[in-house]
């Protein structure tokens, strides 16, 4: 962490993501106390060399743990600068099951319209893809492919201008950015032709996760 502030980051973001009692069942390890003790070490180092580095803890709230995330929080809000606590949501129809973990049925989980990152921000995946948005976990909002084209060029392609013009004009349906602003979990029309689907995840893997998920939603009953 000190190498990393001494070269010129000016923040970081510890995504906690849980409750205490809840962190072993979302991350899938039994890590709370080894996260708490790295943020305040963070923050002890931070002081001493360079007070103006911020330090961010982040949190997933759902109806069932809004109580406990508060209490967690507590325990490490001297150790941060600011505590961010993020409302679950179906992350654009990606997850849709987690659209019923919201904290109540007025919760906000969206992104108001206009977002910026359509116009200010590039997301390209670990294939080399440029993406819509992070939230495309199925490489469904594929723009180009980065390793047939530059940066540049797949920022100011075709493809990428019509989008921000039905962006602009508020056109929507069958978009990540519908389900995002909308809080739905409707059907993502492919935007580019090829084979941009993503390996299977490994099944063990999914096996864990599918375990996990049913733990936590039979736990919150």
């Amino acid at each position: 962490m000190e190498r990393l502030i001494r070269a010129g980051l000016d923040s970081i973001k510890f995504s906690v993501n849980s409750a205490i009692d809840e962190y072993k069942l979302i991350h899938g390890v039994d890590g709370y106390e080894r996260v708490r003790e790295n943020i305040k070490s963070a923050f002890a180092i931070k002081k001493r060399i360079r007070p103006s580095f911020r330090i961010f803890a982040s949190y997933v709230r759902t109806k069932h743990n809004a109580t406990s995330i508060e209490e967690t929080i507590k325990i490490l809000e001297d150790h941060v600068d600011e505590s961010v606590i993020i409302e679950a949501s179906g992350r654009a129809g990606q997850i849709p099951e987690l659209t019923e973990m919201q904290k109540d049925e007025t919760t906000e989980v969206f992104v108001k319209y206009p977002c910026p990152f359509p116009f200010t921000t590039a997301y390209v995946t670990a294939d080399g893809y440029m993406i819509l948005c992070c939230q495309d976990f199925l490489n469904e909002s594929v723009i180009a492919d980065l390793n047939r084209i530059s940066l540049t060029e797949a920022w100011n392609s075709e493809i990428f201008q019509n989008f921000r013009r039905r962006y602009i004009s508020q056109d929507l349906k069958g978009t990540l950015c519908y389900n995002c602003h909308y809080n739905a979990n409707e059907k993502v029309d492919v935007m580019s032709v090829g084979d941009y689907s993503r390996p299977q995840i490994d099944s063990e893997l999914e096996q864990d996760l599918q375990k996990r998920m049913a733990e936590y939603f039979a736990q919150a009953i």
